[in-house]
């Protein structure tokens, strides 16, 4: 029997396995790319270096994780539908091909995890400016309470995530203060934090420039080139995610990035619409400013 390809240690050798994967099935360049984007996504979540390593707990992390990305709307039943056909041939393979001996990994349904086409669902919720200013009202607080910069620094991340967009790595990484914004353009390069360090540029209101603006002040008087304080990007991902859990729990408020990032798509779709753009152009624009490039994503952010 033909020795198949299990080491998935660096980005040639995942290639390599999804092209082993595709020739098996007899399929082409869509489903090894597909296979290669399931799993490179799959070692995000574990340190997995070869496919004869594969569990089901690996398996279940990855479904829960494009659970998480629908229920944000990061991705759509559609998207997850050829995302799990492409999982499943990783598994199929792995059973048939990689120590068959030891493998019996159960494959996935889409549809019984919500990840089929025409799983997306209603249009997902977004901040009330009341809550909204609740949340940066508490934050100042615990600023004077405290002295630690770090809540103000949170209070324009959440401004900004608002009146721009941005996700949360975006705002903490995004070196504000050399970006030149008077043009009504924020230029996002792969040193951003961006999604697969794919560079964009996002449209800004006169609100957003002010809100930047008033975050270069910030970082001016406290010698910081962007809005993370901590001593890591990490470090204040997770200070970020836990002052958010706080909140929602002592405030009984429903509170996330992704509910503010709802806010400016909303807001932008009606100024393009106010510019004459058809209701596709304007999907279009707001999926680009967001990093998505899909209309089918704005669905999920802005109503028919």
């Amino acid at each position: 029997m033909l020795k198949m390809q299990s080491n998935i240690r660096s980005g040639c050798n995942v290639r390599a396995v999804s092209r082993e994967i595709a020739s098996c099935l007899g399929r082409g360049s869509v489903t090894e790319a597909m296979t290669t984007t399931v799993l490179n996504g799959i070692k995000e979540l574990a340190t997995l270096k070869h496919l004869k390593h594969l569990t089901q707990t690996h398996i279940d992390s990855y479904v829960a994780s494009l659970q998480e990305k629908v229920k944000n709307g990061e991705l759509t039943g559609k998207t997850t539908s050829t995302y799990v056909s492409a999982l499943n041939a990783v598994i199929n393979h792995t059973n048939k091909h990689i120590d068959m001996n030891y493998r019996n990994l159960k494959t996935v349904s889409a549809q019984e995890n919500g990840l089929a086409a025409g799983s997306a669902g209603p249009v997902l919720p977004t901040v009330s400016a009341k809550v909204h200013n609740q949340y940066k009202t508490e934050l100042e607080d615990k600023y004077k309470q405290t002295g630690d910069i770090s809540h103000e620094a949170l209070k324009h991340i959440v401004t900004i995530a608002r009146s721009t967009g941005l996700r949360i790595r975006e705002c903490i990484s995004t070196k504000f203060y050399e970006k030149d914004i008077t043009k009504g353009t924020l230029e996002l390069t792969k040193g951003d934090g961006t999604k697969n360090s794919r560079p964009r540029d996002v449209a800004l209101t006169n609100e957003a420039v002010n809100d930047i603006n008033n975050a270069k002040q910030f970082m001016k008087e406290n010698n910081l080139s962007s809005l993370c304080t901590k001593a890591t990007r990490q470090q204040m991902s997770n200070f970020v995610y836990n002052s958010n859990r706080a909140f929602e729990r002592h405030s009984g408020e429903k509170y996330s990035f992704h509910m503010e990032r709802r806010v400016y798509a909303q807001n932008q779709y009606k100024e393009y619409r106010k510019q004459g753009l058809s209701d596709q152009e304007a999907r279009l624009k707001v999926s680009e400013s967001l990093g998505h490039n899909r209309i089918d994503v704005t669905y999920r952010y802005i109503p028919k």
